[in-house]
Parts: C-alpha cells; sequence; structure tokens
C-alpha cells in the first residue's frame, strides 16, 4: 500500500477509536499528499465536525465543495457545520442546494428543520421535519424524535 493509504487508514482506525484530534493531524498530511484534494478535505472536515470545531470543518468542507460541487453529501455536512456555528440562513441555503440535487436526502430535511427551528419557523420546521421522516430509513429516528419532542 502507498503512504496515502496507509494515512488513510490510520485515520479510519483512529477516528473508530474517537481518537479524534490524533486523526486531525494525520490528515492535515492526507490533504499535503492527495492529487484529489476534494477527499483529503472532505476527510478532515468530517473529523472536525466530530470535534465540534465547527469553523475548521466550515473551512475544509467549503474548500471540498469548491472541487466537487455537485457533492450533496459534502454539502450536507457543510450544512451541519454552519448549524453548529449559529448560521442557519446559510445552511438552509446549503441544503436547498442538496435538495435540488437530490430531494430524497433525509438528513437534508431534517437539517433544514432545525435551522427552521433556530429561526423560530416551527411551521416550516415541522413540515421539514416531516418530509425528513418520509424519506428516513430509521439513521435518523432517534434525532427526528428529540426535534419532535423540541418543537411541541
Amino acid at each position: 500500500p502507498s503512504s496515502l493509504d496507509v494515512h488513510y487508514r490510520l485515520v479510519e482506525i483512529l477516528a473508530s477509536q474517537r481518537r479524534y484530534d490524533r486523526a486531525v493531524e494525520l490528515a492535515a498530511t492526507i490533504v499535503y499528499l492527495e492529487e484529489d484534494k476534494a477527499a483529503g478535505y472532505r476527510t478532515r472536515g468530517y473529523l472536525y465536525l466530530e470535534l465540534e470545531d465547527f469553523e475548521a470543518a466550515a473551512l475544509d468542507l467549503g474548500r471540498a465543495i469548491d472541487l466537487d460541487p455537485q457533492n450533496a453529501g459534502l454539502k450536507v455536512n457543510y450544512a451541519r457545520a454552519l448549524i453548529g456555528l449559529d448560521d442557519p440562513v446559510s445552511a438552509l441555503d446549503v441544503l436547498d442546494d442538496v435538495l435540488a440535487l437530490d430531494v430524497g436526502v433525509a438528513e437534508a430535511h431534517f437539517l433544514k428543520a432545525r435551522a427552521h427551528k433556530m429561526l423560530g419557523r416551527v411551521d416550516d420546521a415541522v413540515l421539514a421535519l416531516k418530509a425528513a421522516q418520509a424519506r428516513d430509513d430509521g439513521d435518523l429516528s432517534p434525532q427526528i424524535a428529540s426535534l419532535q419532542k423540541d418543537l411541541r
């Protein structure tokens, strides 16, 4: 395996052990070595999300989106970072882009519900949450239930 493959594997192992600080350090090397810069920034951005370093996550995920603008998954996670930065308006813009690419992304609908709730738009939040619930395969069920409770 190449040095890059080894770094990816180590990042994966460290992340599975929730050793995100160390994984971020190795991910910096991936960003440097990776020819596909979007993949490198995506990897490090996801780790920053786990650390709840939303500013760093938004920066790396934004760079990855610049290089791979049609990637809905990147945009969903970028919106998560924006919500973490208390910027629901920007998050809603990004999520609208995601849903224009693929209306079936349950997490995008769920994050829209969170953003609308942050803005005090309860009716919009309820509609977005219903859309998330209709598209969820079960992965978001606990989060959906929690947000439903908050909206009551």
